[in-house]
């Protein structure tokens, strides 16, 4: 029978702050579309402070894709290990994970376009 392995101390270890860090490191480097989704996290966030704009929006739309994106990480490395074989209900949550990251990205275009459009097009046309 497994045994379960021991609990660490201290504040850290009690909220799971390790073990979320590591989850978090985990996600980036096996992860390409999260790795791509911080690129472009990090031009969306410079543009809004070049442009002087709130990063608020930004920061919230990033929040909300790289945790969807993690979350759909965990989700397809679940079935590939419950399921190791093609199961259509597998199949179907992992496409219903996609779909998440997708709707979350796709509208933070229109809020890129939306918050950030209007000042870029001004700087644009200054010069």
């Amino acid at each position: 029978m497994p045994t379960t392995p021991p609990r660490r101390s201290g504040f850290g270890s009690r909220i799971g702050l390790p073990d979320a860090l590591r989850g978090i490191r985990v996600a980036w480097t096996t992860s390409r579309n999260l790795r791509i989704e911080g690129v472009i996290a990090l031009l969306a966030l410079s543009a809004s402070l070049l442009l002087s704009v709130s990063p608020t929006p930004i920061l919230t739309c990033i929040a909300l894709v790289m945790s969807l994106e993690i979350v759909n990480s965990a989700i397809e490395r679940s079935l590939d290990f419950s399921s190791p074989d093609t199961h259509p209900l597998a199949r179907d949550a992992k496409d219903m994970a996609a779909g998440a990251v997708l709707l979350a990205a796709l509208l933070s275009v229109a809020v890129g376009l939306t918050h950030l459009g209007p000042p870029l097009w001004t700087v644009l046309t200054k010069g």
